[in-house]
């Protein structure tokens, strides 16, 4: 972000953010369609077992069904089994619900499985080679990049140097002969024949441009490079030559206290540091990216002087712009072509906003959605009461009942509630997978702003979690909304279809409504925001402590700091499980609450009910189908968009340098 910043390149890096956005919406989309469609197919056959249950009761009570009954069937047995079938039938429904992630889950493992599979495996170590040889030795990166081919001849015990233009591909060179760049041809020569990179790992110490530094005291990261009894002494006099005496001083010594960001390291102490380690390591090979960069000229000089010193009994290889350094060196290894490589985006072209119809449409389909829910019920109670009722009257009203057009109607309100749903999911994800492309060039333009204003942090981890999680959870936002106003619609229905019974019921169900919805968005009031703040900020340190850590994977390798750099994330990673669990049972607590209440609305509306038996079961049946999604509103509100880790979680206004794009007016945008 400094980079970018400095460079003035927000715009651009902002519609390429966009871009990719898009691309990611595509695929995410073709995903989808699959996935929802399966979800639709589970949830077809659950809404028309329901349908088949409440025709089957009906037809039982008529004495119309062409085989003999297995059991005496009374008006009360009937409206309780249609009445539990919902929930009979609800894991099913969750089973669709939860399907897409059991598929995203199922594809991140096999990812995972892909990955581990193609790790080469480790190879034989082999004693330290006292000679390092390179013929024809060519780098190639899967992006098309090639460096090379390279030759050197660098004996050992001395220096010699890696030289070349920034970029040119120095580091990638000292990367392979440990193993973390991908040699194509060629090959590293030893004193005794032909060395596999990494073969000989432990005997190399490395000091790179990004140091790794587990969480410890300073004692402790000097002794990860293999020195454990290192004494202080030896510890204190190396710091020392290296120009690290007066950090030493100001701070508490060899107890001074680093994080993986270390701590207030200037980036040519971190450098330092690094290199006492690869130094106090006692390995015979030292492989040393610009040990002299970041450096003012005393201490430039003064590791210059250790690295002479050291060449006298050890192989020291250095990739470096330093002149000085380079006439210290017996040999130099000039990097100077590389080839093909990735290329920017460089087009001034922003990706077109999303449309606005998807949304629209996908409101409509939740519109149409409630409504087929409400009326599955509701005409399958009034069909149960009418047919018992009829039932009682004899042959004469079995005739003249018309059972055909329920029935008919039962049947089709389950398929349009499932096709409605399934184009309430597809529309409703698309709307918000395509907003998020504007909505993450604005979000970057105002990270920006912020960076100027020098009231964000700059971190990488967390701006990488601002552009994930945080826009996802306005993502989920935008489709809440689509559902929030399918259960506003199934609540209008029910009410209207409580009517008929009197003013006291239409009572019971609209204060039943409102006690539900105060209740739940009280609740989530007082007891979430805390918990979804902690949880927001537990996973933006864990994404951000996990992205600087991995960063330096040379030092992890070489010196095996995986332990401890694991040991560091598994308690931010506890953290976040605490987070999360403590937001689940709080979300869980407050839809019992809703349970609760929808079950006194509905006992309610039974007592003060006046009317006849069709028109209360239909009713009934119809609130308990409102019920359901106006419970859900509670949990979308307990998912509200939490914008914790935005910049301090600050929404404080800054100067604006530019105007940045605009969000979709569609689009649910974070609060400021």
């Amino acid at each position: 972000m400094p980079l970018i910043v400095a460079s003035g390149a927000e715009e651009r890096v902002g519609r390429q953010l966009a871009g990719a956005t898009q691309d990611v919406a595509h695929r995410t989309m073709a995903v989808l369609a699959v996935a929802f469609a399966s979800n639709a197919i589970l949830e077809f056959f659950a809404a028309l077992c329901v349908a088949l249950v409440a025709v089957y009761c009906g037809f039982a009570l008529l004495g119309l069904l062409p085989f003999p009954a297995p059991e005496h069937l009374t008006l009360a047995r009937a409206f309780y089994t249609l009445a539990l079938a919902p929930e009979f039938y609800l894991g099913m429904r969750r089973l669709a619900a939860a399907y897409h992630d059991k598929q995203t889950g199922e594809a991140a493992l096999e990812a995972l499985d892909t990955a581990m599979t193609a790790l080469p495996d480790a190879p034989p170590t082999v004693p330290a080679p006292t000679r390092l040889r390179g013929q024809d030795v060519v780098i190639a990166y899967p992006d098309g990049t090639r460096i090379g081919p390279l030759a050197w001849d660098w004996p050992g015990p001395g220096l010699h140097a890696v030289t070349g233009a920034t970029g040119s591909g120095k580091s990638s060179l000292l990367l392979a002969l440990v193993g973390q760049a991908p040699l194509a041809q060629g090959q590293i020569l030893g004193a005794s024949g032909a060395l596999q990179p990494s073969a000989f790992n432990a005997a190399v110490g490395w000091a790179g441009q990004a140091v790794a530094l587990p969480p410890g005291s300073l004692r402790r990261n000097l002794a990860l490079g293999g020195a454990p009894t290192a004494s202080d002494a030896a510890m204190h006099t190396l710091l020392e030559s290296l120009g690290l005496g007066t950090m030493l001083a100001r701070r508490e010594g060899l107890d001074t206290t680093l994080d993986h960001r270390g701590s207030g390291l200037s980036g040519g102490e971190r450098r330092r540091v690094g290199l006492a380690r690869a130094i106090l390591s006692g390995r015979p090979i030292l492989l040393l990216d610009e040990p002299t960069a970041d450096l003012d000229s005393a201490s430039a000089t003064a590791v210059r002087a250790v690295l002479a010193t050291l060449a006298r009994d050890r192989l020291v290889i250095v990739a470096t712009h330093d002149a000085d350094l380079v006439a210290l060196a017996q040999t130099r290894c000039a990097v100077d072509a590389v080839e093909g490589g990735w290329r920017h985006d460089r087009s001034t072209r922003r990706p077109a906003r999303a449309p606005a119809w998807p949304l629209r449409a996908a409101m409509a389909c939740a519109v149409l959605a409630a409504l087929a829910a409400v009326g599955l019920l509701g005409v399958a109670g009034w069909f149960l009461a009418g047919a018992a009722l009829a039932g009682l009257g004899g042959p004469l009203a079995v005739t003249a009942f018309n059972y055909l057009l329920p029935s008919a109607g039962i049947r089709a309100a389950a398929i349009t509630r499932t096709a409605s749903r399934y184009g309430e999911r597809l529309l409703g994800h698309r709307a918000a997978l395509f907003a998020l492309a504007d909505v993450r060039a604005s979000l970057f333009a105002r990270i920006a702003q912020a960076a100027l204003a020098g009231n964000a942090p700059l971190r990488w981890g967390a701006l990488a979690a601002r552009f994930g999680r945080d826009v996802d959870l306005l993502e989920d936002a935008a489709i809440r909304r689509v559902a929030r106003l399918g259960a506003i619609t199934a609540g209008l229905a029910a009410l209207a279809l409580t009517l008929p019974l009197g003013w006291a019921a239409v009572l019971a169900l609209a204060v039943g409504l409102g006690a539900m919805r105060l209740a739940g968005r009280a609740l989530a009031t007082q007891r979430l925001p805390a918990l979804q703040q902690d949880l927001a900020q537990a996973h933006a340190a864990l994404a951000a402590d996990y992205a600087e850590m991995a960063g330096p994977a040379v030092d992890i390798a070489v010196y095996g700091l995986a332990p401890a750099m694991t040991a560091a994330l598994a308690e931010r990673a506890a953290a976040q499980a605490a987070a999360q669990a403590a937001l689940a049972r709080a979300e869980a607590a407050i839809t019992a609450v809703q349970a609760l209440l929808a079950a006194l609305t509905l006992a309610a509306m039974a007592l003060l009910a006046q009317g006849p038996a069709p028109l209360l079961a239909l009713a009934l049946l119809a609130a308990m189908a409102a019920l359901e999604p106006w419970a859900g509103l509670a949990a979308h509100d307990s998912r509200a968009p939490t914008c914790a880790s935005l910049p301090n979680g600050s929404r404080r206004p800054v100067k604006r340098r530019r105007n940045p794009p605009r969000p979709s007016r569609s689009w649910p945008a974070c609060p400021r």
